[in-house]
């Protein structure tokens, strides 16, 4: 028989509570390049928030690869300074760690709970040098 232990789940059970909606200043945690349910190659993208009550909670967002919809992962790019010019371009998902950006999340119900849903990634600021 195992020993009974006492576990605090506060912290738990609030980092599975969504956050306000919002703009929230974050750095790309992770970039992975995998396919999507249907086969299509796509990014998926973890943003961890840096500062504020929120900073270390997470937010996903996945990037189609596909030409019609591949205006979210543009986004990204722009947002955190890289230049897309090119029709069709090639870049390292591993460089993209540790950038910064600004991301607007929203709440939505997703099979009966509350969550949380990126809808805009933007470009951090220029901060003024004193």
């Amino acid at each position: 028989m195992s020993p009974k232990v006492s576990v605090d789940m506060s912290e738990a059970r609030k980092s599975m509570e969504p956050v306000p909606e919002g703009v929230y200043e974050c750095e790309i945690e992770k970039c992975e390049v995998k396919p999507s349910s249907s086969g299509n190659l796509m990014a998926v993208f973890t943003f961890e928030v840096q500062i504020g009550d929120w900073q270390g909670r997470k937010f996903w967002h996945n990037c189609s690869f596909l030409p019609q919809a591949a205006f979210k992962l543009l986004e990204v790019l722009n947002a955190v300074g890289m230049e897309v010019t090119e029709d069709n371009i090639e870049f390292d998902s591993d460089e993209l760690v540790g950038k910064q950006c600004l991301v607007t999340v929203n709440q939505e119900e997703y099979e009966g709970k509350l969550q949380n849903k990126v809808q805009k990634v933007n470009a951090m600021p220029a901060r003024s040098k004193r």
